[in-house]
């Protein structure tokens, strides 16, 4: 299924553009759409990217000097990449979601394309997804240092459950599991 979104999206889609290409806003349309065997290696750099920039302000650097050392990112996605579904503009991927029954494990987007309605659009058509196959309510969680994703999650109306659980990352590194939800 693709499903087209008008949003205003910035011109340049190249992460070395400069920063007037990449800060001019154009009238583009996102596409949500399934994903191809050949959009793995846009998806493995987007991923990575994005938790470079959105984790490297919360995550403890040894956390982040494992992650990278063991691309943990990128070998999910090239083990994984049926089960998600990428977000592109002009042809580009910007961001992808990966949704299994009605859990939403990974939501990621171009830092040069945040706040401009791309997790928005991918967020949308998981919970569509999710209410399609039968599921009263699609769940999700993040950590609770990472304060801009709870507080896009929040701003989509998702809920809060429980109070945010431990979970050590690597030794001696933990960081607090929210679950969240939205009927």
């Amino acid at each position: 299924m693709t499903m087209q979104i008008q949003r205003y999206a910035p011109a340049a889609l190249d992460h070395r553009a400069t920063f007037i290409e990449r800060h001019t806003l154009l009238h583009h349309r996102i596409t949500i759409r399934p994903v191809a065997i050949a959009d793995v290696p846009a998806m493995q750099d987007v991923i990575r990217r994005s938790f470079l920039v959105g984790y490297g302000r919360f995550v403890p650097w040894k956390a982040v000097q494992h992650w990278v050392a063991t691309d943990m990112g990128g070998q999910m996605v090239a083990q994984e990449w049926e089960s998600f579904t990428v977000a592109e503009v002009a042809g580009h991927i910007v961001g992808l979601v990966q949704l299994k029954e009605n859990f939403v494990h990974e939501l990621w987007v171009d830092p040069s394309y945040q706040r401009h309605g791309v997790g928005k659009a991918l967020l949308e058509h998981a919970e569509m997804v999710s209410l399609q196959a039968g599921y009263l309510a699609t769940k999700a969680s993040v950590f609770a240092e990472n304060l801009n994703a709870l507080k896009f999650y929040l701003s989509q109306n998702w809920e809060p459950v429980g109070v945010p659980e431990p979970l050590e990352l690597v030794p001696g590194v933990v960081l607090h599991v929210q679950k969240l939800v939205k009927f």
